[in-house]
């Protein structure tokens, strides 16, 4: 991994003939690292496993305005706290890190407050998570993925635990989670976060880092699946059918 990776601002504009990149700004954030990012309004938010966290204002769409960088609380363990993924709802971001999923209000984003880790998360190597409506899921590798209901967004109540092999990413959509679990898709019904249960599941060719969803309509709503070396897939995501691979 780079231990230093600049953010970037492009602007894409693209043509019949051409796809042309241009430019805008750059920055060199405190974030070391660099793990993941998330656009709220009109703010930025780039974590990085060391340095911290960093806030920009991108109300200029063409311009990088760093607002602030802001370090966990550690919950009392040594060394760095490894901010990781990032979800972010209203006035508030999930962050996975080394102690637990911490909260953090960012209504004035110039200003982020940490307010807690949230109950039953530490412990757990935590990756990738994801919001939908009022529920919040974390996977969390070889120890599956956590359910929490965020209608209290500073105090999540815990729903529990579902298992997994290695579950390293998930997208959630209308009462389905979507769970990379090594190299298998899993489909998983969480009407009930309670008791999720698996409804369908599909091994692709290589351990699946991210999955992104995308409501087309309700017979063709689509998952993108990102597979490491082996590119992208593009499935139908009721049926789970392979629509396109790209490298």
């Amino acid at each position: 991994m780079i231990c230093k990776i600049i953010v970037i601002l492009i602007t894409v504009i693209t043509s019949l003939s051409a796809l042309n990149l241009t430019l805008h700004d750059y920055d060199n954030p405190s974030a070391d690292h660099i793990a993941d990012a998330e656009i709220i309004n009109d703010v930025l938010i780039v974590t990085g496993l060391f340095g911290g966290i960093d806030f920009y204002d991108i109300s200029n769409p063409m311009q990088l305005n760093h607002l602030r960088n802001f370090t966990l609380n550690n919950n009392g363990g040594g060394g760095n706290s490894k901010p990781n993924c990032v979800k972010a709802l209203g006035d508030y971001a999930y962050i996975t890190a080394k102690n637990g999923v911490a909260v953090i209000n960012i209504s004035n984003p110039s200003n982020p407050q940490y307010i807690r880790y949230l109950n039953n998360s530490s412990g757990y190597n935590l990756e990738n998570l994801d919001i939908y409506g009022m529920l919040l899921a974390v996977t969390a590798h070889e120890d599956g993925v956590l359910f929490y209901d965020i209608s209290n967004p500073e105090n999540p109540s815990y729903y529990g635990r579902f298992d997994t092999d290695n579950a390293w990413t998930v997208a959630l959509t209308h009462n389905i989670a979507y769970v990379g679990d090594q190299s298998n898709l899993l489909t998983i019904n969480v009407t009930n976060p309670s008791s999720p249960e698996i409804i369908n599941s599909l091994e692709m060719s290589n351990a699946i880092k991210d999955i992104q969803y995308q409501f087309i309509d309700d017979a063709n709503d689509l998952l993108y699946v990102a597979l490491g070396t082996d590119g992208i897939a593009l499935l139908n995501s009721q049926t789970l059918s392979i629509l396109a691979v790209t490298n």
